[in-house]
């Protein structure tokens, strides 16, 4: 779900989380993440999509279902990018209130602007060239 920075809208937006969140992943171009109009993004806490979020500088409001889900969303908790609401949890009400403390938190916005600067977009070849580099001359015996 995108959230935008328009208050009129928030609390009707925030109110559709809970459907459209349920059908939306699926459908959803996760290069519009890195669209200035984003605000915050629902997700369920998949790694994939947490580091696309994490790239754009989005902060995150996650709701994690099953498998490494809930782990990936008390790491991004603690990287001060993210709010969690369990499953359990998940009701209009709190949205609206996770919502508006995210789009409100300029401290997390500034974490989120921050980490963001750590990707780049040669980060694999950047990566690559690394590994070579460490490995030296057994790299050429890998190849």
């Amino acid at each position: 779900m995108i959230f935008s920075r328009y208050p009129r809208k928030r609390a009707r937006e925030a109110a559709n989380a809970a459907s459209y969140s349920r059908t939306s992943p699926s459908r959803f171009p996760i290069s519009c993440l890195r669209e200035s109009r984003i605000s915050a993004f629902v997700h369920h806490g998949g790694i994939g999509t947490m580091s696309q979020a994490l790239r754009a500088g989005v902060p995150q409001l996650i709701r994690p279902m099953a498998h490494d889900q809930f782990d990936n969303a008390n790491r991004a908790v603690r990287l001060g990018v993210a709010m969690k609401l369990l499953p359990r949890d998940y009701r209009v009400k709190n949205v609206v209130n996770a919502l508006e403390r995210l789009t409100d938190d300029a401290a997390m916005r500034a974490r989120c602007t921050e980490l963001a600067g750590n990707f780049r977009d040669d980060s694999v070849a950047t990566a690559c060239e690394h590994i070579l580099k460490v490995l030296g001359p057994m790299a050429t015996h890998a190849l």
